[in-house]
């Protein structure tokens, strides 16, 4: 492929430093639980600037989403609200723990639109509403100051699912910068591969606001074992392995750059694609107050078909995308809602095409795409 949409290591240096981490644990033969978890957690606390005992590191980001649910006590007959454009995991753990979805549409940055969810609260359905599930979609922050304000007002819980946003925060946010997943009561991380910091197979982390719910996460992480083989409770098996833990902790050295470098990508993107009509690039309106980690680039286009036109262009060209996400949650069969319920969320799915933003993408490679995408626009223009 001439660009592809991902690549994990960025040097061979990255892969020889990953291979004697793997080494090293390999030859300690301690791979489950033990020291390098504990240095990973205190690692991942001291970048979001937390305390260690609030950060518990678990087997991926659907897991951390259960676990706080649980913790927080969300169960059968509480609805959640949630954004219906998001992967379908932050519905799923809804499901999991015997709750429902409130769905409430997004604005233009593809984030859950905040004024609509204090409709949603204000709703007969209100009432039953325990907790409120913003996604951080993208690397792009939610309006927690709403959010936060709405949940201290109905008495909510907020469970922040940030699996694509680790590193990107509020620049001033009760007078000082606070990280995505650091905010409401539980943060929820995701480490899959392609995340900012992703590791070699799945894993997750937890912030809980409250040590007491960080350390219930942290029980029933490990089938709640108060000793060997004598367990108070129902819990599961949870853990992140040492293995991933290991490479995990060089890799959390790099994330600034890794995020800086991918910032520089979509500001290459925004300036290369500035006079291509048919396309519209990330909303910027919240870069005054808000650190953008751009986990994804998506761009979107005017009309399904012009997306459709893309997509058979990508294909052909050999330069890789993706589609987040193809079919809104509301639409999927498990839930089967109705189709216009959430109009903007659907028109994204309709309409949106991730490009490749990842660390250690060359410009020449960029160019690559934005060639295309300026070749595509002047064919739409010819359509009108």
């Amino acid at each position: 492929m001439t660009v592809p949409f991902f690549e994990f290591f960025q040097s061979e240096e990255q892969i020889t430093k990953a291979l004697a981490r793997v080494e090293s644990v390999v030859r300690s033969g301690s791979f489950i639980g033990g020291h390098v978890i504990t240095e990973l957690e205190h690692k991942l606390a001291n970048y979001l600037g937390v305390s260690p005992e609030q950060v518990v590191t678990t087997s991926s980001g659907t897991d951390s989403l259960v676990l706080a649910l649980l913790c927080l006590g969300v169960g059968p007959e509480d609805y959640v609200i949630v954004p219906p454009f998001t992967f379908y995991a932050t519905i799923e753990a809804i499901l999991l723990v015997g709750a429902k979805p409130l769905f409430v549409d997004i604005w233009i940055d593809y984030n859950i639109n905040s004024n609509l969810v204090a409709k949603a609260l204000s709703s007969p359905e209100g009432a039953s509403v325990k907790a409120i599930m913003p996604v951080h979609l993208f690397g792009q922050m939610c309006n927690m100051g709403h959010i936060q304000s709405l949940a201290a007002n109905y008495k909510v819980h907020v469970i922040e699912d940030a699996a694509q946003s680790i590193g990107s925060y509020l620049k001033e946010y009760n007078g000082d910068k606070q990280y995505a997943g650091t905010i409401g009561d539980v943060g929820c991380f995701s480490l899959f591969p392609t995340k900012n910091l992703g590791c070699m197979g799945d894993g997750g982390f937890v912030v809980a606001r409250n040590p007491a719910v960080a350390y219930e996460i942290r029980h029933r992480r490990a089938h709640c074992m108060t000793q060997k083989y004598c367990h108070d409770g129902v819990g599961g098996n949870y853990r992140l392995d040492a293995l991933q833990a290991a490479f995990l902790i060089d890799r959390l050295e790099e994330l600034p750059t890794l995020i800086e470098q991918r910032r520089a990508n979509a500001a290459y993107y925004k300036e290369g694609l500035a006079d291509v009509k048919s396309v519209s690039c990330p909303f910027d309106g919240h870069d005054y107050y808000s650190y953008r980690t751009f986990n994804q680039y998506c761009i979107q286009f005017g009309t399904a078909q012009q997306r459709t036109r893309a997509a058979q262009a990508f294909k052909l060209a050999g330069i890789g995308f993706n589609i987040y996400y193809p079919v809104p949650c509301h639409l999927q069969p498990v839930i089967n809602g109705r189709r216009g319920a959430f109009p903007m969320a659907e028109a994204a799915s309709e309409r949106i095409m991730a490009l490749p933003i990842y660390p250690g993408l060359k410009t020449s490679q960029q160019d690559q795409v934005i060639d295309l995408l300026k070749q595509l626009d002047s064919r739409n223009a010819g359509e009108l």
